[in-house]
């Protein structure tokens, strides 16, 4: 029996050769760069995601994938680059709004990821995750009151949301309230052993 390298092998050498017979097939293309996202080749998937935006400059979800890429390869400057081109395109692609509000918190421009988990939750106010990511960048910024109504939030949506309980854990320990926030983290503890 093959390999599950040996058949990821395989299937890039038949995506090769469709895009020889087609390069234009953007199936072909788009299974070609999952197949390199699913084994790490980061790389060479940026390489054939600048190939599709050369033949489609207007492609969003190719800025927005390139730009997933790029946050996860730990380009966070890069992927804002992606994730501007993708909202010029498209303003109000939440997912985009959000991973770009990821990557600004970890550059550090904290209000600008604000500004784009606010205008998130304009446009899908029943994603829990969203909340908690917000709280904890205003955790961050000193806006304990405004952490603690995101993660309550979160929790609202997602009595399950761990990562709401320990953010507010954090959040209720800076207030020292070392019961509420003993509480919290042990909530978190038991979701997420």
């Amino acid at each position: 029996a093959e390999s599950k390298q040996g058949h990821t092998q395989k299937a890039l050498a038949d995506f090769k050769k469709a895009l020889e017979i087609n390069p234009n097939s953007t199936a072909a293309k788009s299974n070609n760069i999952i197949t390199k996202v699913n084994i790490g080749d980061t790389l060479g998937s940026i390489t054939d995601y600048d190939r599709v935006i050369d033949l489609n400059p207007d492609n969003n979800k190719a800025f927005r994938a390139r730009g997933n890429i790029k946050a996860k390869n730990g380009d966070p400057q890069g992927s804002i680059t992606d994730y501007n081109k993708a909202l010029e395109m498209n303003p109000n692609d939440a997912t985009t709004l959000l991973n770009r509000g990821l990557s600004k918190s970890r550059t550090n421009d904290l209000m600008g990821a604000i500004v784009d988990f606010n205008k998130y939750i304009e446009i899908n106010r029943r994603n829990p995750d969203a909340y908690y990511l917000r709280g904890y960048t205003k955790m961050i910024l000193h806006d304990n009151n405004g952490a603690i109504a995101d993660c309550d939030t979160s929790i609202m949506l997602n009595s399950n949301s761990a990562n709401a309980y320990l953010i507010r854990g954090q959040v209720k320990s800076i207030l020292r309230d070392s019961i509420g926030a003993m509480n919290d983290y042990n909530k978190a503890i038991d979701l997420k052993p």
